[in-house]
């Protein structure tokens, strides 16, 4: 899983920023129906729980950007920053 490998590279107490869209905007989008997997805050919260990543800050915006139809969206998204355990081993 790509968590776990973030969680293997950084050192002890290093941090990382996570950034995603919420899967009720991506819900949205024609192309998630081609293998796309979804996911909301509490979805990559218990992912975090196999790794040896903590969640220190959490931020929810909303951007408008312009769909490719010309529309404009509001695309909700979420930025985690993530710290890794001083004292977790990470395999």
């Amino acid at each position: 899983m790509l968590l776990t490998e973030i969680a293997r590279v950084l050192k002890p107490g290093g941090k990382c920023l996570l950034t995603f869209a919420q899967a009720a905007f991506m819900q949205q989008l024609p192309f998630v129906q081609y293998g796309f997997t979804l996911y909301d805050t509490e979805k990559i919260t218990a992912l975090l729980k196999e790794t040896g990543l903590e969640i220190e800050a959490e931020w929810h915006k909303e951007d408008f950007p312009i769909s490719k139809t010309g529309t404009k969206v509001t695309r909700q998204f979420t930025v985690l920053q993530l710290k890794r355990s001083a004292t977790q081993e990470v395999t």
